[in-house]
């Protein structure tokens, strides 16, 4: 959702900037590029904290366990 919202926001920003500075298409190509390595960006960030998320999950499960066996 989050990458298709950027490269929307991207497109529609472009095509409206080509509109009103007369240079289509290429403020639409422009901020089309920005749109998807943002959307890009963000899927990044959230796949890393997943990441970090799971570790930090599993490391405390590890330790739960090491703790509870005699």
């Amino acid at each position: 959702l989050e990458l298709a919202a950027s490269v929307l926001i991207g497109l529609f920003f472009g095509r409206w900037l080509d509109g009103r500075i007369g240079t289509a298409p290429w403020m639409m190509i422009l901020f089309l590029c920005i749109g998807f390595t943002a959307g890009m960006r963000a899927i990044y960030r959230f796949v890393r904290q997943a990441d970090r998320d799971a570790d930090a999950a599993m490391a405390e499960a590890a330790a739960e366990a090491g703790a509870s066996q005699p």
